[in-house]
């Protein structure tokens, strides 16, 4: 199974690697609704996610997958890199499945927004560090 990869911030990297922060959050618009979420089985691209946002909103969203319209996309595992210049810093972390709501302030999220969460579990492997 594919693993997908989403860059971090230095602060959201070295709390996951203390084990500090148990899940990632990213914004509801079109670029990680094309990542994470399949319509009837079949991939959409970011254009057609930013029609359907501006159309319906984010709320939308997760009343269809309750009813089943929308599914998430599967992956293995997250790899979170930190840093652009080699040697890059990187861990490899177990993805226990994904949700929509508020996230923890403390670990990065805005009081109030809504956000894909990304429930993380034990840290598989690391490099560089």
């Amino acid at each position: 199974m594919k693993n997908l990869n989403l860059n971090l911030k230095r602060q959201w990297f070295d709390m996951f690697l203390s084990g500090e922060k148990k899940e990632e959050y990213r914004e509801i618009k079109p670029s990680f609704c094309a990542r994470f979420l399949l319509v009837n089985g079949e991939h959409k691209n970011a254009y057609w996610w930013k029609d359907y946002l501006n159309k319906w909103g984010n709320t939308n969203i997760d009343s269809s997958l309750k009813w089943g319209t929308m599914t998430w996309k599967e992956y293995g595992n997250i790899i979170f890199p930190n840093g652009m210049t080699p040697p890059i810093r990187q861990i490899e972390i177990e993805l226990k499945g994904f949700e929509i709501r508020e996230g923890n302030p403390e670990w990065g999220a805005v009081e109030g927004v809504v956000y894909f969460v990304l429930k993380t579990g034990k840290i598989i492997s690391k490099s560089n560090i």
